[in-house]
């Protein structure tokens, strides 16, 4: 579990690196890894409360709000499979939801 932990943070922190560099639109890399933590956390609790701890709320609400369609789809996608039969997440993120979905209405 530390191995795995430490693996994930080495992958958010490779996005919030990308963020902070304004470098995540339309990079193929951060495409893959946050697709990566979407099916790593797929019928994981420990992983999903992982990733959860380390992307909510911040790197949610940036990575959904991303010009780029395939960005903020994979986001949602983890931020789905995170809060998907959980009561708790699933209450955090409904009483943040505005803040952290697309602003405007158009779809990628």
């Amino acid at each position: 579990a530390v191995g795995e932990q430490v693996f994930l943070k080495d992958i958010v922190n490779f996005i919030g690196h990308e963020i902070e560099n304004r470098e995540i639109k339309g990079t193929q890399l951060v495409k893959v890894c946050i697709q990566l933590l979407g099916n790593t956390c797929v019928n994981n609790d420990v992983i999903q409360a992982m990733i959860w701890r380390l992307c909510y709320h911040d790197c949610f609400r940036i990575l959904t709000q991303v010009d780029d369609s395939d960005v903020v789809n994979l986001s949602c996608m983890v931020i789905y499979t995170c809060i998907r039969n959980n009561t708790e997440r699933s209450c955090q993120f409904t009483s943040k939801q505005s803040e952290l979905m697309p602003q405007g209405g158009e779809g990628g």
